[in-house]
């Protein structure tokens, strides 16, 4: 098991693209933020974006629904057991 940077409970947000991620972890106690991070939108940038993540004690991630493009990090942060729960703007998750 890694070492976690922060002990502390956490927020991340992914803002999604066609050929990037850009990861926000936020601190819960003093919404600082910590360490953002960019990565591409493939297999790869995937990868990245989930051993960064593993990094904290992360309670819930947000991501943005973008017409497709956020289905394979969705699948990957949520597992292909279970399939990606998607929030479409405006809409509650169902």
């Amino acid at each position: 098991m890694s070492k976690k940077k922060a002990k502390v409970p956490v927020h991340a947000g992914i803002d999604v693209a066609k050929g990037m991620l850009d990861i926000c972890v936020l601190q819960d106690e003093d919404e600082r933020l910590l360490a953002p991070k960019r990565v591409t939108n493939d297999e790869k940038g995937a990868a990245e974006c989930i051993k960064h993540l593993t990094q904290y004690n992360v309670k819930l991630i947000v991501l943005e629904a973008t017409g497709g493009y956020e289905n394979l990090i969705a699948m990957k942060l949520h597992g292909p057991s279970n399939g990606p729960l998607s929030c479409p703007p405006f809409d509650r998750c169902s």
